[in-house]
């Protein structure tokens, strides 16, 4: 697959939930299970977030939980990836989303065995269509194929949420989907307010799952949320 690392894309300015990644669940930073699921996967783990002070704190937490630290333009995401990719000559950037404590290697992985297999495209995901929760997003994005954005006359969400382009204009390229076994689209792992993490919070609790290295593989976590009906 060439040279490929993992970027958390995160920052503390969110609207609807501010500082969002550095609150705690289970006394543990939310940051922090995504850094740790992500790092069960044998690939460099990076944070990438802004370079505004308001990041400072995100920033800090992240190295000391293990991630390498990339800080780009605050508002301009799509310019976020490019600096990056180019910085460290990386062929791919896999996408995974700060808000997605649950995060699942064996979800990432399968990500890259699917795109070892399809090696031209220019995204490999599982959301077009989703069939895994929203907190199980993975993206592959050519690195190529970010710099192609760029070329292009974007929208401001366009920028911000940059495989959206992809999506909207998917006949221009390449993009491969793959899914889960069952339907569980309808499900919510991610934190998008606070009172996603406090479900999430007692989810864990419930089953006695205390830190990042006590969440089960993807077949048994899949059961368990489906048995919980967790973010419905």
């Amino acid at each position: 697959m060439g040279n490929v690392a993992i970027g958390i894309q995160a920052r503390s300015t969110s609207d609807r939930f501010p500082r969002k990644s550095l609150q705690s669940i289970l006394g543990i930073p939310l940051i922090a299970w995504v850094i740790e699921g992500c790092k069960k996967v044998d690939l460099p783990v990076w944070v990438l977030t802004s370079d505004d002070k308001s990041d400072d704190d995100l920033a800090f937490i992240s190295a000391e939980h293990g991630a390498k630290v990339f800080r780009g333009s605050l508002k301009n995401v799509l310019c976020r990836y490019k600096v990056f990719v180019e910085s460290y000559g990386l062929t791919h950037v896999i996408r995974i989303n700060g808000d997605s404590p649950l995060i699942s290697p064996d979800v990432i992985m399968r990500a890259v065995k699917v795109s070892s297999i399809n090696a031209s495209a220019d995204l490999i995901t599982n959301v077009f269509p989703r069939t895994f929760p929203k907190g199980q997003s993975v993206e592959i994005i050519r690195s190529t194929a970010i710099k192609e954005l760029a070329k292009e006359r974007m929208t401001e969400s366009n920028i911000e949420h940059i495989t959206s382009f992809f999506y909207d204009n998917s006949r221009q390229f390449q993009i491969c989907n793959f899914t889960n076994n069952a339907d569980l689209s309808q499900l919510n792992l991610c934190v998008d307010f606070p009172e996603d993490l406090f479900k999430i919070e007692r989810f864990l609790k419930e089953r006695n799952i205390l830190s990042p290295s006590r969440i089960p593989a993807w077949t048994r976590l899949s059961k368990l949320i489906q048995a919980n009906r967790l973010g419905t």
